[in-house]
């Protein structure tokens, strides 16, 4: 530190303090119905683009190019989908990949095969060992991803534009030829064992584990694992477990990729299509399954000795799925309800005027291929249980009876569709959107249009979801914590 001289720290400065690299972002105040003013633009080396206000390095042409005219999409004849996109703003690239290998895919009484297969892939390939890649990586300052969660694999990976050719190599070995060493295996499950015992003590997880077992039947992906079941897989977990899964399940036809950054999309696509062609087609999972109606209520206890909190958790089986047409009006109808403990019904309720929990948030759960859940889960002191299970369910029985306000309409349509613009600010939240809208069949203009579709959702809409997917007389109660049995 001491060596350090002011031409140093100048060099260092021109080299990547760049004035054309930086976000700027305006707020312009919008008095009643008056049109927000257009800032004054910068004058910028590339007069073809401009920098979106917040964008982290994304960007958009000044003549609002759309992404599904900016993306090169394409379907590679082993079924892998492939979307790239360039922007030059920054000299960074992002990658996301799904592969439909989530925990909902595990073969019978092998809940944790999916996982486990997904640790392994960054745990070294047939052609070297998780030092080498490591080593590879940490030289040019990338990085690589993978883990599995209920409805997917995912793979993130990111490095600087120039090393792109690099880190989409590493993902294609990673994927392509894991080695499955034994030796890695065994530390895997180790570690995932912990996660779970873990996961475990959660008061939230325990009660959403058993509301799952109350309305998903018996061999229903979506039906947690208990205790016995996760860890008894866990010790019965062999390397041939995992090479069944990853040949079956790892296919062309169950991947999608999405590079994002600083690049030519045309030689991205080129090396995409030599890395990953090899990759069996294989079949894709098959999501033909009946809804799941609601079924009768129930109350149960988890009971947790010894935690000092404790969390409820009301829910029920929605019957719906991420593709349905009513999906926005769904987001707004669950949003104004309890979606945040600062801004919701049940929030300001349980959370402001009462002081009851600083913790609850409800969601549409698990709504995918297949129909998840709607579920509110509210973290108590246990002084506090009674009186907050009474106001939550009051809020929702009210919300049920009187539907939605035309304020609350407006509202949560303009935090939807401008967080969702929010997130295609980065290389990164472009990439994770563009491969969740193909795994939904939407394609890259769903970028573009789910502003407006959420925006165009009525109160009308929102009340029908509501009549529909909220039925106050089929919500289950789920208690975890230090208690035997559930007050009145």
């Amino acid at each position: 530190m001491k060596r350090v001289s002011a031409e140093d720290v100048q060099r260092v400065a021109k080299s990547y303090l760049v004035p054309a690299h930086a976000t700027v972002g305006w707020f312009v105040p919008v008095q009643g119905d008056a049109a927000p003013a257009k800032p004054a633009q910068a004058p910028s080396k590339r007069p073809a683009r401009s920098k979106r206000p917040g964008a982290g390095g994304a960007t958009e042409t000044a003549r609002g190019e759309r992404f599904a005219d900016r993306t090169l999409h394409r379907v590679l004849p082993n079924g892998v989908i492939l979307d790239v996109i360039a922007n030059p703003a920054v000299p960074t690239v992002a990658v996301s990949g799904l592969v439909l290998a989530g925990r909902q895919e595990a073969p019978a009484g092998k809940p944790a095969i999916p996982s486990l297969a997904a640790m392994m892939l960054t745990r070294g390939t047939t052609t070297r060992d998780k030092r080498a890649i490591a080593a590879l990586l940490d030289d040019v300052g990338a990085s690589v991803s993978i883990g599995a969660d209920l409805s997917e694999a995912t793979i993130v990976g990111s490095a600087l534009s120039r090393d792109v050719r690099l880190l989409l190599s590493v993902i294609a070995d990673e994927v392509r030829h894991p080695a499955f060493a034994p030796d890695e295996l065994a530390k895997a499950k180790s570690e995932l064992r912990a996660d779970f015992l873990r996961s475990y003590e959660s008061t939230g997880i325990r009660a959403r584990d058993r509301l799952s077992r109350l309305i998903f039947p018996k061999g229903h992906p979506y039906r947690a694992a208990d205790r016995e079941e996760m860890l008894a897989s866990l010790d019965a977990a062999t390397v041939a477990d995992l090479r069944s899964f990853h040949r079956g399940h790892y296919v062309g036809s169950g991947l999608i990729l999405s590079v994002a950054g600083d690049v030519d999309t045309a030689m991205v696509a080129a090396l995409v299509d030599s890395l990953f062609a090899p990759i069996p087609r294989g079949d894709r999972p098959d999501y033909d399954r009946a809804r799941t109606a609601p079924n009768a209520a129930e109350r149960a206890v988890e009971t947790m000795r010894g935690k000092a909190n404790m969390n409820f958790t009301f829910g029920e089986a929605s019957g719906l799925k991420r593709t349905d047409s009513e999906w926005e009006a769904a987001i707004v109808a669950n949003a104004a309800l309890g979606q945040s403990s600062l801004t919701s019904r049940i929030g300001k309720r349980v959370r402001d005027r009462e002081g009851l929990s600083y913790t609850l948030a409800s969601r549409f759960a698990w709504s995918d291929y297949l129909d998840g859940i709607w579920m509110v889960n509210v973290a108590v002191a246990p002084k506090n249980l009674a009186k907050a299970m009474h106001s939550t369910r009051e809020e929702i029985e009210r919300y049920c009876k009187e539907g939605i306000t035309d304020a609350e309409v407006e509202t949560q349509k303009n935090y939807f569709a401008g967080s969702f613009r929010v997130q295609l600010g980065t290389n990164a939240g472009v990439a994770s959107a563009l491969a969740f809208a193909d795994k939904y069949g939407f394609g890259p203009r769903y970028l573009d249009e789910f502003p407006d579709r959420v925006r165009a959702v009525t109160r009308d809409q929102v009340d029908a979801v509501i009549r529909s997917r909220l039925l106050p007389e089929k919500l289950h109660l789920v208690v975890a914590g230090d208690l035997d049995s559930i007050p009145q």
